[in-house]
């Protein structure tokens, strides 16, 4: 983490704009996924080779990984992706560069995902179970991405889920891909479609279009389940399998979080979240 901020503050002086600019924007961040798996190899002796070679055959059907992307990605737009901070430079996206776009997007999710669930997550997992891994790394993600805040905070619980429960990260990293290039192109195609309303009336019909697809994929993905694969959900009997899980892992949380370094990125983060609400 003291990496990507250094790096970033780094690129930053390099490439100093006033606006959003495609063709900079993935210059840096090709540089800061190389950061990444440059760090990832030297510091936790991690390559690309090791994470593929910890993969599993995934546990969901091609309708099921595709239900999931949808309701990953809709989740997040209709809960927070709308909002935007008051001090964020203009985003000028054009739907001309849409491949552009999707290159970034695609860039972004493979070396974030190779970080944060190939690497972090794994490697949680076999020392302190999934529960607790998963939330670390939602920590960890969501501090990377503080002035994005509280987008990360369902994103990076929604990937670290997918990862456990498909046991593949081709599906985190399809849906992390899918949720960026959306997010990049969704403004513009709403102005697109919808030339002759208001900027605001765009975003509120935007918002409420993504919540009616969040709804239909969640009914959706609860008929699969019921009348396909004969499962059913139960809310409370989950919530107290993972309450024992993180009632069994508790040393190793008392541990991990406990340490000054952590102590340290949970305040930071905290000051972070209180900044960003008091900005609306």
């Amino acid at each position: 983490m003291l990496i990507d901020i250094l790096g970033q503050i780094f690129l930053a002086r390099i490439f100093t704009v006033s606006s959003f600019n495609i063709d900079q924007y993935i210059y840096v961040t090709i540089l800061n996924g190389c950061i990444f798996i440059i760090a990832s190899q030297l510091l936790l002796k991690t390559s690309v080779k090791d994470v593929i070679k910890h993969q599993k055959k995934s546990r969901f059907s091609l309708i099921e990984n595709i239900l999931w992307i949808f309701f990953t990605v809709f989740l997040n737009f209709s809960v927070c992706t709308l909002y935007s901070r008051r001090d964020a430079p203009p985003t000028n996206a054009h739907l001309s560069q849409t491949w552009l776009f999707l290159l970034l997007a695609v860039f972004t999710g493979f070396y974030e995902e190779f970080t944060f669930r190939g690497v972090f997550l794994e490697n949680l997992c076999k020392s302190s179970g999934k529960v607790f891994a998963v939330i670390w790394t939602t920590v960890l993600f969501s501090f990377m991405h503080e002035t994005q805040f509280p987008a990360p905070l369902i994103l990076g619980i929604t990937m670290g889920c997918l990862y456990v429960m498909s046991g593949n990260l081709l599906l985190p990293i399809a849906a992390h891909s899918i949720n960026n290039w959306f997010g990049y192109l969704l403004t513009p195609f709403g102005n697109f479609l919808l030339p002759q309303k208001a900027p605001d009336e765009v975003q509120l019909i935007l918002k409420w279009s993504c919540f009616a697809i969040f709804l239909l994929t969640t009914l959706l993905l609860l008929l699969y389940y019921h009348f396909y694969k004969h499962i059913s959900f139960h809310p409370i009997k989950k919530t107290k399998e993972i309450l024992k899980s993180i009632k069994s892992h508790k040393t190793s949380y008392q541990k991990f979080s406990g340490t000054p370094c952590m102590t340290f990125f949970l305040f930071l983060m905290l000051v972070n979240i209180f900044c960003s609400f008091s900005s609306l």
